[in-house]
């Protein structure tokens, strides 16, 4: 059991634009959604990049949104994955995939821009290079 609690404390989550993780497409080929992204392994050593899904607070009730649950050891390489995730799911399986994502109205959160492009977040001279950009979410 204190195993159980220490594995829940420092467990480290991160939001995605994740919809309809329950649904799924013909290219999945009886697999649904969530079993695709659960199934995403580290080529190195096989281990599964994130545990589970955890339901994350949305202002609309209708919406279900999603939050990933990351392994501690793979956080950095995870996050690069999932940083990426809608484009290699595109070109795996095409457009359909578009199912399961947020209509893109926020465009690229900053730390997903980062990792694609290799900026480092914590540098100081960059912190102000581009504007903040206030959007709307358009389900």
């Amino acid at each position: 059991m204190a195993y159980h609690i220490w594995l829940k404390t420092n467990e480290l989550t991160m939001e995605t634009d994740f919809i309809n993780i329950h649904d799924t497409i013909e290219a999945f080929q009886g697999q649904t959604f969530l079993d695709i992204i659960l199934g995403l392994t580290n080529e190195a050593d096989g281990f599964r990049y994130y545990n589970h899904f955890n339901r994350s607070w949305s202002p609309n009730a209708i919406i279900k949104k999603w939050d990933l649950s990351i392994k501690n050891h793979l956080y950095g390489e995870a996050r690069r994955v999932l940083a990426n995730i809608r484009d290699d799911l595109s070109e795996k399986y095409g457009e359909a995939i578009d199912h399961f994502f947020i209509k893109d109205t926020f465009k690229e959160q900053p730390w997903i821009k980062a990792l694609k492009t290799g900026q480092n977040l914590d540098d100081d001279e960059n912190w102000f290079d581009e504007p903040m950009r206030m959007t709307t979410l358009n389900l």
